[in-house]
């Protein structure tokens, strides 16, 4: 097994199993990609986990999901946990954290439909028990996905089997989109948690170095603005203004783009590669520049100011 470099917090067992499951019917392996998903045992007990795993414990890559109702704990937690500032569930997605309405259960019932789930439920042989629970004085009334969701959650050990089992259930086109979602931070995080970690003891400037495709200066230029803006509201870099120089390559090959900045401090890189939205744009720029004999189409080499002449 690898080594364990990103962490996905899910409130339970079932979430768990959804989120693996999913993985596997994508042909991904969580273990080897060294993902761990982690049940919490509910969102009260999320800031134990991210003091465990997060800036001030282990210091991995961490995403997550969560149900609606536990939104405000949640977003107070990653807060004091030093991921923010995190003022909207806008910024918790940014940061890999996705919600469910109202649970993940509730999320796999509506994908599916009442009529597919009680398929599922009659092809385990427990169609009769749940005819049982809707004719209990208690559900009179209530909408057959309520009755779906009390008969799911109602015994132990069914949650979990039923989150496989629907999830297994479910179209491509019909995954829940925090589920959907919540994979697809995993596969932005096992990529970056294959990239050397950034050493304790660097300077903080960075010289960036981009040479983009023909044609795509202006895009690749409107992205490193994006990339400067990003991590100015994430406060990761410092005051200090970036800048950005236009020429060519020593050998006439293409366009040169260099941008210098500063990172607010050693551990700023770190955070930055925490972030799928970040990710988002150097993936980007990665379709926006090309290899050449001089170079590769990105570097981000970090130096020390050794003297000044």
């Amino acid at each position: 097994m690898a080594e364990i470099r990103a962490v996905v917090l899910v409130e339970g067992v079932s979430d768990q199993v959804a989120v693996e499951t999913l993985a596997r019917r994508r042909g991904r392996d969580l273990a080897v990609e060294g993902v761990s998903v982690v049940p919490m045992g509910g969102a009260t007990n999320i800031r134990v986990f991210l003091d465990r795993f997060g800036p001030h414990g282990h210091d991995v890559r961490l995403a997550g999901l969560y149900d609606a109702g536990e939104e405000a704990q949640v977003r107070r937690a990653l807060d004091a946990a030093g991921l923010g500032p995190v003022p909207d569930r806008g910024r918790m997605a940014a940061l890999g954290f996705h919600v469910c309405q109202a649970d993940l259960e509730d999320e796999l019932i509506r994908a599916l439909g009442p009529d597919r789930v009680e398929s599922v439920i009659e092809a385990e042989g427990e169609l009769g028990s749940l005819r049982i629970l809707q004719k209990q004085p208690a559900q009179r009334g209530r909408t057959r996905e309520a009755h779906l969701h009390r008969f799911i959650g109602v015994r132990a050990g069914r949650k979990a089997r039923y989150a496989r089992l629907l999830v297994e259930a479910l179209d491509p086109a019909e995954v829940p989109r925090s589920l959907d979602r919540v994979l697809e931070t995993v596969a932005y995080l096992a990529k970056r948690a294959s990239i050397v970690d950034m050493q304790e003891a660097i300077d903080n400037t960075v010289i960036c170095q981009y040479r983009p495709r023909p044609g795509a200066v202006d895009d690749l230029l409107n992205l490193i603005r994006r990339h400067r803006a990003t991590y100015t509201e994430l406060g990761l870099a410092t005051d200090r203004p970036e800048e950005v120089y236009i020429g060519e390559d020593q050998d006439g090959s293409g366009p040169l783009i260099v941008a210098i900045f500063q990172w607010i401090d050693a551990e700023a890189p770190r955070r930055a590669h925490q972030h799928p939205e970040i990710g988002v744009i150097w993936e980007r720029m990665e379709a926006l520049v090309e290899d050449r004999a001089m170079g590769p189409g990105m570097a981000f080499p970090h130096f020390e100011t050794k003297e000044t002449l």
